[in-house]
């Protein structure tokens, strides 16, 4: 019985995200979902802003499934929506401000109003009063959420509201890179041009891979620099 959605669609949805992020559930950031409100309603009577974020949501509970397109109805049958929830604590937003328990307390309160979506996982953070205008010039920078920003005022924005966002580099967002993460542990250090002394040419090499713009400074510690 699904109590305030209808027409529940069954069908297999795979979550290769997971093969990337191995058994930590992957975020809407991890993936970029887009923000644009194409609203799903999902088994559990949660309305996700699109699908996107109904996939992650189904990657981490494999029983939810899509009821139907647009946001979650109410049972007209009966008129009747839920009235009990398991206790478990798992955090999510709602589009109201609210932090919900669990995804089935967020369904309850959609079923009642359907005005209410879910918004992200995890607990609501309190409102800001951040800026929501900025100069029109085009001088691009990347978010450590893989976005790029038209200049460092938009990035500063995003980070007004979600402070984990933060500068990752001053240009354009370049594509994921399949750099390595394990180098011999020898100390040889060199110096890259970001500053940073690395233990050895290997990890400037990663370093590098991840950001191009890193290169070698010279061999040896920064701070130890011949004149």
């Amino acid at each position: 019985m699904v109590w305030c959605c209808e027409g529940v669609v069954r069908k297999r949805m795979w979550c290769g995200v997971l093969q990337r992020y191995g058994h930590r559930y992957p975020r809407s950031t991890d993936v970029g979902c887009p923000e644009i409100f194409d609203p799903v309603c999902g088994s559990d009577c949660v309305t996700f802003n699109n699908a996107c974020y109904f996939k992650i949501a189904h990657c981490k509970k494999p029983r939810l499934r899509l009821a139907h397109q647009g946001q979650c109805r109410r049972n007209t049958s009966n008129n009747q929506c839920p009235d009990a929830c398991p206790l478990y604590y798992d955090p999510v937003c709602g589009s109201d401000g609210k932090t919900y328990g669990n995804t089935c307390l967020l369904g309850l309160a959609t079923c009642r109003n359907p005005a209410i979506t879910f918004k992200h996982e995890g607990e609501c953070t309190a409102t800001k009063n951040c800026p929501d205008v900025c100069p029109l010039y085009v001088d691009p920078v990347c978010g450590t959420d893989g976005k790029t920003y038209s200049n460092s005022c938009f990035l500063g924005i995003a980070s007004c509201n979600d402070p984990s966002i933060t500068l990752r580099h001053r240009g354009e967002c370049r594509t994921t890179r399949n750099c390595p993460d394990v180098c011999p542990l020898y100390v040889d250090p060199v110096c890259g041009t970001d500053g940073k002394t690395y233990s050895n040419g290997c990890f400037l090499g990663i370093a590098s891979c991840n950001d191009p713009s890193i290169k070698l400074r010279h061999r040896g510690d920064c701070r130890k620099q011949s004149h």
